[in-house]
């Protein structure tokens, strides 16, 4: 009798429209030529107010869209679209589908894959645009993990001390000779990660998972993930001719505040079919430092190995300067590939060109000195 109860409702102090994606590869940075791989795309309705729009994926003409779901209302040689229905509030709409990668990449060509989400009357248009930057491969470890943010993906991600966002991707697959019939995948999760900010973003099945302290002295959470009755055919067999004998989820999460330059983080996951033993991924490294090989990534500046611009994201006008000992040639490209502008620097030197003809959106800087790909985004 020591209980009493409360009714109350949920009401919308802010109006506003705002829908987000997250683009996702089954087997996160790699993807095998030859082969057809699997991707998801998440679109969720984080505003107040219902919303529709257009999804757009672009990609080379080198991969083969094979099959989706929901099936894409227009499919071309370059890009792939579909038109999303009206959702309402916290809605969550994910859809898959398959790439042939085509035999005449070679091992570590880079494959890219951009995703728009076309909605003039979106409030926040960062959260409608996604990259996977993918490297073609050979041969894999079927169960993997893999961190990443703003496109860049690895099992050695560095960031910034103002970057706090991450995204884990965990892939596991069936290589024994009879159907697993459930899942089970613990990960462990480091203190210095805020749990509160913890989200589910994309699973190939259906998923449940719950979250518990594990150390409670260094603040250490377990994950468990459970895929029930999930039906997993065995590789090479006559079911996996129909149906896939993989799957993969992710979730996001941030940083805790003010971690020290040095800080690293690692992460491993243990996946368990049926009643067998675990099986070990390879262990995900996170990183904070001040400089990396590739570049340093905050919010006012990128500079990469080559090429130094800033603001990031830009509105007005954009600052390009030479970090190369020589000559280079940049060529600026819109989502849908298309070239807007060629641009030649001398060494070291620095331009700035204005970007008020230009439409909020996402672009990509073509370096054709060392062939890089840089990726900005106008607000």
């Amino acid at each position: 009798n020591n209980k009493d109860s409360i009714d109350f409702s949920l009401g919308k102090d802010i109006l506003v429209k705002d829908l987000a994606i997250a683009l996702e590869g089954s087997i996160g940075w790699r993807a095998r030529r030859g082969f057809t791989e699997s991707y998801a795309i998440s679109v969720k309705n984080n505003g107040t107010l219902s919303d529709s729009g257009t999804l757009r994926v672009y990609h080379s003409d080198k991969v083969q869209i094979k099959s989706s779901s929901p099936k894409a209302d227009t499919n071309t040689a370059t890009w792939s679209q579909w038109n999303i229905p009206t959702m309402d509030f916290n809605d969550i709409l994910n859809i898959k589908f398959d790439l042939h990668i085509d035999t005449t990449y070679h091992n570590g060509d880079t494959l890219i894959l951009n995703a728009e989400l076309i909605n003039k009357n979106d409030y926040y248009i960062k959260d409608n645009y996604d990259t996977l930057i993918q490297k073609t491969t050979s041969s894999i470890d079927p169960n993997s993990i893999q961190v990443y943010s703003n496109g860049q993906d690895s099992e050695v991600h560095i960031l910034s001390p103002s970057q706090r966002q991450l995204q884990y991707l965990i892939h596991f697959e069936n290589t024994g000779n009879d159907t697993a019939y459930n899942i089970t995948v613990v990960d462990t999760l480091d203190g210095r990660l805020d749990m509160a900010s913890f989200e589910l973003a994309s699973h190939s099945h259906n998923i449940t998972y719950k979250i518990v302290p594990y150390e409670f002295s260094s603040g250490s959470h377990l994950l468990k993930f459970s895929f029930n009755n999930i039906l997993l055919p065995p590789k090479d067999t006559l079911q996996t001719m129909q149906t896939n004998n993989g799957g993969f989820f992710s979730y996001k999460i941030q940083l805790k505040n003010n971690l020290p330059i040095g800080t690293e983080i690692t992460n491993r996951a243990y996946i368990f079919f049926d009643y067998n033993s675990a099986v070990e991924t390879n262990t995900a490294i996170v990183r904070i430092d001040t400089t990396i090989a590739n570049g340093i990534y905050n919010t006012k500046f990128y500079i990469y190995e080559g090429l130094y611009y800033w603001p990031v994201p830009a509105s007005e006008n954009l600052n390009i300067k030479n970090m190369l000992n020589e000559k280079q040639q940049l060529e600026l490209y819109n989502i849908e590939g298309k070239k807007l502008m060629s641009l030649t620097l001398q060494q070291n030197e620095t331009i700035q060109i204005g970007l008020e003809k230009f439409s909020a959106g996402m672009y990509f800087i073509r370096s054709l000195t060392n062939g890089e790909v840089y990726k900005l985004v106008k607000e």
